[in-house]
């Protein structure tokens, strides 16, 4: 095995760990598939160099001359850890500028995802598979799961549906509702005035 100096090591860190990093913590902002070591070393050393000729065209001019971030722990420690971070959210910022304005295509991965990361509350009728039809609210206590899980989903409160299939009340004592993507056929959406 070659001898690796501590520069080598560095550099090998300075490229790899910031592209790791900054690409589990863009999938932490938007929904993703998950991130496997032995599949995504490349994307990983890709974004790592990215980020480290970002990281050079940006720290240089604020360094005294002859000073390099490699030789101060706190610096290096700051581009291993923090600026990877810090580029991953502004880049999930400018990407959904970017989606707002038309630019691009939709990020959301699946119809689930683009409809429940949206914030917002929603009255539900829930079509289960022995043909029963529950209702339900869905707002900030509630949950959807998001790809690459989509289809579970938590509703806050139970409500009792009348002959017309509109909501009637709510069920006393309700602490909601769990579904699985395996427990209905459908579920409808309704605007929440």
């Amino acid at each position: 095995m070659p001898d690796l100096s501590e520069d080598t090591i560095k550099l090998i860190l300075a490229l790899v760990v910031p592209g790791f990093i900054g690409m589990l913590s863009y999938r932490l902002l938007q929904p993703n598939q998950r991130l496997r070591l032995k599949d995504d070393w490349p994307d990983a050393l890709i974004f790592g160099l990215i980020l480290f000729c970002v990281a050079q065209f940006l720290l240089n001019p604020l360094l005294p001359d002859g000073a390099k971030p490699q030789n101060s722990s706190f610096a290096f420690g700051v581009y291993l850890l923090l600026f990877p971070v810090l580029c991953a959210i502004i880049l999930n910022l400018l990407l959904h500028v970017l989606e707002k304005r038309k630019l691009i295509l939709a990020r959301a991965p699946t119809a689930w995802d683009h409809v429940f990361r949206r914030s917002k509350s929603y009255w539900i009728v829930v079509h289960l598979n022995d043909g029963r039809r529950i209702g339900g609210y869905f707002a900030k206590q509630s949950y959807a799961s998001s790809y690459p899980e989509p289809g579970h989903v938590y509703l806050e409160a139970l409500w009792t549906l009348d002959e017309k299939g509109g909501f009637d009340k709510k069920v006393e004592q309700s602490e909601g509702l769990l579904l699985r993507p395996s427990d209905y056929q459908m579920i409808e959406l309704f605007e929440d005035k």
